[in-house]
């Protein structure tokens, strides 16, 4: 199994797009943290994302047990905030170094997703104690995976109206927990790459939306995944909405709906009727279908 985040440590570099990733099915969402600790909050759910990362990963799983590790390996991975690992991270363990050299070089070549909302601009320094899952183990194979989270306007629109990031993190952590919980209930079908588009606004409002391959999900799935995305209490936004999306694979996961000319997912319904000529995303198409 892999243990959980337990420390972590600064060194300055530059910022970059902000996205999460996850692994296996988040567990409950945990308690409400407190303001004062707003950015530690971020910093150990992300440090949490590379843990499910690298737990769902079974080529590592495979690599550990063939290197013959049994006990727990504990490994330092600087993270850039591109998502990289730092090739300059620093390793712990009790094992011998031909052990830990391939185990260190494939975890070299792992993106865990650039940091999340409420991130410090700088490169972080997480200790991770890993250890083999048993022989003959399941490895973890969850039916609802988060791939990306895409935020929809930039930073400075972003900073006016949430005063902190910190709450967004959490908000969208307690989303994953209840789409995860709503997926597992779920009867599984053929594989699907799709994602949950949220709307939120002042006076604690909020909408969302799927986007998936026509066909891929039935209109009754899909009601009940806007339902349950509803139902989460939304962060305070001030000054005027937000919107994000979380795409997300579920039952293996299908076709991409997002590509180089397509970078983040667009709700149809957003453009349905709309006039001609450019619009603000999302202030613009907000107004007009939810005023």
């Amino acid at each position: 199994m892999i243990r959980n985040f337990r420390a972590a440590h600064c060194f300055p570099l530059a910022a970059s797009l902000v996205w999460l990733i996850s692994g296996c099915a988040p567990p409950p969402p945990p308690p409400a943290p407190p303001p004062a600790s707003a950015q530690v909050q971020t910093i150990s759910m992300y440090g949490a994302a590379m843990i499910r990362t690298i737990a769902s990963d079974g080529v590592f799983q495979q690599l550990l047990r063939s290197q013959g590790v049994t006990g727990t390996l504990d490994i330092g991975l600087v993270v850039e905030p591109n998502g990289y690992v730092d090739k300059s991270f620093v390793a712990k363990s009790s094992v011998t170094a031909n052990v830990a050299t391939p185990v260190l070089l494939y975890l070299n070549n792992i993106n865990f997703g650039a940091f999340t909302p409420g991130m410090p601009n700088h490169s972080l320094v997480f200790l991770i104690p890993v250890a083999p899952a048993g022989q003959g183990a399941a490895l973890c194979n969850p039916a609802f995976h988060v791939q990306t989270v895409a935020l929809y306007q930039p930073n400075a629109a972003l900073q006016a109206r949430l005063g902190t990031a910190g709450p967004l993190a959490y908000y969208i952590n307690v989303l994953e927990a209840s789409l995860a919980t709503a997926f597992a209930e779920m009867p599984q079908q053929p594989g699907v790459t799709a994602a949950v588009v949220m709307g939120v606004k002042p006076g604690l409002l909020s909408r969302a939306w799927v986007v998936a391959p026509a066909g891929a999900l039935s209109p009754a799935r899909i009601a009940r995944i806007e339902a349950v995305a509803e139902a989460v209490p939304p962060v305070a936004v001030q000054q005027g909405p937000i919107a994000f999306a979380i795409v997300f694979s579920v039952w293996g996961g299908g076709a991409p709906i997002t590509d180089a000319q397509h970078p983040v997912p667009m709700p149809p319904e957003w453009f349905a009727g709309a006039p001609p000529g450019p619009m603000l995303v999302p202030d613009g198409i907000f107004a007009r279908i939810w005023p």
